[in-house]
């Protein structure tokens, strides 16, 4: 299904924690939401999006690398693009259902990022999936610990939970046997737990690798096996 998005042109009118208190808006219309990542703010060019299939035009206006990601209310990842240069755009593809969300830039790849709530509605889109089981995951230092023999059925939908028992965040990052990417746990913070619901359509090994600079080099990667 294809929905029309409305860009609105905004004029800051009070600001209170990087958070846009009033504008004045014009809208029109366009085929794709302009998003603003700085040091200090994370700036959509609406907060309210139509239900269906949104693509985000993400541009890094920061001095440093940054990240764009669509979290849920229960902050599960829907979609994301990291290693964005300053002074460059990515683009980011996310298939939302109604309810509310937030956009989350991350200036420098470090913290919890500034965050934008937003909000869609009307009919479409694809709803969080129902998990099967949960499976909890411990994070400590450079190391993923899953309970032991945990193994995954062909066709199971499955939410990861990772408490994070480390000093500094973490992330969990799950890629298909093909080493395309199937979705994540977003940075967490020390004493945190993130949490992710994934279907696995294929079997064979999938990895679970920290994504955070330097990590995976240090030994924070980790495998589970779907059986056909």
């Amino acid at each position: 299904m294809t929905h029309t998005l409305v860009r609105r042109t905004c004029t800051a009118v009070a600001t209170l924690a990087f958070v846009v208190i009033g504008a004045s808006c014009t809208q029109k219309s366009d085929d794709a939401v302009a998003v603003t990542g700085t040091n200090t703010a994370c700036t959509p060019a609406v907060t309210s999006l139509t239900a269906g299939t949104v693509t985000l035009e993400f541009t890094n206006s920061a001095d440093r690398v940054n990240e764009l990601y669509v979290l849920r209310a229960d902050n599960s990842v829907v979609g994301e693009v990291e290693n964005v240069a300053p002074g460059t755009k990515r683009g980011l593809t996310a298939d939302l259902a109604a309810g509310s969300y937030f956009l989350v830039c991350k200036p420098g790849q470090a913290g919890d990022g500034i965050r934008t709530e937003i909000e869609v509605t009307g009919d479409g889109g694809a709803a969080a999936p129902v998990a099967d089981r949960t499976i909890a995951v411990g994070a400590t230092s450079y190391r993923f610990d899953l309970p032991e023999g945990t193994k995954i059925a062909t066709g199971e939908t499955v939410t990861f939970t990772m408490k994070n028992d480390a000093t500094i965040e973490h992330e969990m990052e799950v890629f298909l046997p093909n080493g395309d990417a199937l979705g994540e746990i977003g940075p967490t913070g020390a004493g945190e737990t993130g949490s992710v619901t994934l279907t696995f359509d294929k079997a064979g090994t999938y990895r679970l690798v920290c994504g955070i600079e330097g990590h995976e080099a240090q030994g924070m990667v980790s495998s589970i096996e779907v059986a056909g």
